[in-house]
């Protein structure tokens, strides 16, 4: 009867609200007008070793586990501390098969500068699929900036956003449609495989880290205290990134371009640990550089193996060797205190005349700060190099930034700065 199952539902209530498992986080959550109380783990260690603890062996594999280049984060997660580990590089070549475009002019996408980053980025989103002719996915994270871009996106392609329709048809509906638009959110990020020329446009409107209004993620930072940030929101964002990342390549024969309007790749001391965890690929800033791209691809390419970066390389778009010396003279003449962080890679280069192509570039943009601190920290590792002429170029670069930072110096190197 009905009034027993209200007896029963209210029974089923107070056994929930009085748990208290200190490993489990107790919450309610909406659901499509529904109202659900939901239970969820903090810490799966003790489940994953239990799973694990019935097999004599378990490999782990996907594209996407490593981030910032190990595996620290998942090992972390699952408290697994005894196994072989390896980083296998991708079967494809993104520097000749795709292309990168960051933002560097968007606003913030923060909550001060929401409405503004939301009206700003959808002109940008606007442009970069003019360039692909269609073909796009647009990944969100958060419904309400993906409903906003549905409700006020005006292009001449057809597009649908995640809700039209259940996702296997949707995802049907995108491989059948010709030069057709996803916009998407959540389970959109990873999972879905589309390949060939139906899809050769990523856009990622915002780096997704997750949501602080998440109780299982609220408490999860709560316990790492002030490590919430490095050991799980920046990792957690960085495999997720990836994801959604991967995407676009799927074969060999396929290109395409991601695109990412968040500038805090840009103007955050994270943003460079973002970009080294993605693969390695030709970066621009500009969206004519985009068009340039989908404009230089051959109307065969999906058809055979082609090298786009040599193709970009012809028409000017960007420099062949994005590791490269150029690469490394072009970042000293940007005047651009976020490259500072590129061309300290440098220093590290196996090649001497990168490295001395560095420390110049490091001495030239000497009167920015903070930035400059970490440039002088690796213009002093130089000073020891193996190469005299690298050496050399440290120390001229260190003399430069003296003459507006003698004080840094000093205090990095805890004693008197003298110019010879």
């Amino acid at each position: 009867t009905t009034i027993g199952y209200v007896k029963s539902l209210a029974a089923d209530i107070d056994d929930f609200i009085e748990q208290n498992d200190s490993d489990r986080v107790y919450y309610m959550a909406g659901n499509n007008g529904a109202l659900e109380l939901k239970s969820s783990l903090v810490e799966v260690k003790d489940s994953f070793k239990e799973l694990i603890s019935k097999y004599k062996s378990v490999i782990m594999t996907s594209a996407t586990l490593a981030s910032g280049g190990n595996f620290d984060f998942l090992k972390n997660r699952l408290g697994i501390e005894d196994f072989e580990e390896r980083i296998i590089g991708s079967p494809f070549d993104y520097r000749k098969q795709a292309l990168l475009y960051i933002d560097k002019d968007l606003p913030l996408p923060d909550k001060a500068n929401n409405e503004i980053f939301q009206q700003e980025s959808l002109k940008v989103m606007k442009e970069l699929i003019n360039s692909s002719r269609g073909r796009a996915l647009v990944l969100f994270t958060s419904y309400k900036h993906l409903h906003f871009v549905s409700d006020n996106i005006k292009i001449h392609y057809p597009f649908k956003s995640q809700g039209d329709m259940p996702p296997a048809r949707l995802i049907q509906w995108f491989k059948d449609t010709s030069h057709s638009v996803l916009l998407a959110t959540a389970t959109f990020w990873q999972g879905i495989d589309i390949k060939g020329e139906k899809l050769s446009l990523v856009i990622i409107a915002k780096l997704p880290f997750a949501s602080p209004g998440d109780p299982v993620y609220q408490e999860r930072c709560r316990r790492l205290k002030d490590r919430w940030f490095g050991e799980l929101a920046l990792p957690s964002a960085i495999l997720l990134l990836r994801q959604g990342f991967g995407r676009l390549i799927r074969g060999s024969n396929e290109y395409g371009a991601v695109a990412i309007l968040d500038t805090r790749l840009v103007t955050r001391s994270y943003g460079r640990t973002i970009v080294s965890s993605l693969p390695e690929i030709n970066i621009v800033h500009n969206v004519e550089d985009v068009k340039s791209f989908f404009n230089s691809i051959p109307s065969t390419a999906h058809k055979k193996k082609v090298d786009i970066s040599k193709v970009l390389r012809i028409k000017g778009v960007v420099s062949g060797d994005a590791k490269g010396v150029d690469r490394v003279v072009a970042l000293g003449k940007s005047n651009d205190p976020t490259m500072i962080p590129e061309i300290i890679e440098f220093t590290r280069s196996s090649n001497g005349n990168k490295r001395r192509l560095a420390a110049s570039a490091l001495g030239k943009l000497s009167r920015f700060k903070p930035e400059i601190y970490k440039a002088i920290e690796s213009l002093e590792r130089l000073l020891e190099d193996e190469k005299p002429q690298v050496r050399q170029y440290a120390l001229k670069a260190l003399r430069r930034i003296g003459i507006v930072n003698k004080e840094i110096i000093e205090l990095i190197i805890n004693k008197p700065y003298e110019k010879d």
